[in-house]
């Protein structure tokens, strides 16, 4: 493990002493006031706060305040190039760019839409079950009322034969 040393006081950076390691140029200095020109405060939410990134003041200090803002030095390339790992300007195709960035959302739309077709596939075969087991649940009921209603018949029809033989053995 390479030991770093402190950018301001020249010192290491250890377990005891931590540091904070610019997210821009790599700079690291001690974690403390004194070093980093941070409140106590400032390096608390750091420390708590993985997802914040530090710049150190060289580096801010160096870079212009409208940094997005290019202007071009050299007028007569007409290419859009950036430096490749061996320095050398790479061509950047932007034709090349929009099919494969095209390629890509064509992709990713069509497995969203099978998936939303299989979703609706699945939700279609749900609402047939239920249609089903409805029908069958009606025509249970139909069935049951049915019964219900013969046994009420035959239940009167029952009362209205005993009174008959009721009112014929009283007489």
């Amino acid at each position: 493990m390479v030991v770093k040393k402190c950018f301001k006081c020249n010192k290491n950076i250890t377990k005891r002493v931590p540091g904070l390691e610019c997210s821009r140029c790599e700079v690291c200095v001690h974690a403390d006031p004194a070093c980093s020109k941070l409140s106590n405060k400032q390096l608390k939410t750091l420390k708590n706060s993985p997802s914040i990134e530090w710049s150190c003041e060289d580096y801010l200090s160096n870079i212009s305040r409208r940094s997005s803002f290019i202007i071009p030095e050299d007028v007569d390339e007409d290419e859009d190039s950036e430096p490749d790992r061996n320095g050398k300007p790479q061509i950047i195709d932007a034709k090349k760019l929009v099919e494969d960035i095209s390629r890509e959302v064509k992709k990713t739309f069509r497995e969203e839409m099978r998936n939303l077709e299989n979703s609706l596939d699945f939700l279609s075969e749900q609402l047939t079950n239920m249609e089903q087991s409805l029908k069958k649940q009606d025509n249970k009921i139909k069935e049951l009322e049915n019964k219900n209603s013969d046994l009420l018949n035959k239940n009167l029809e029952l009362r209205v034969s005993v009174l008959e033989q009721s009112v014929n053995d009283f007489e």
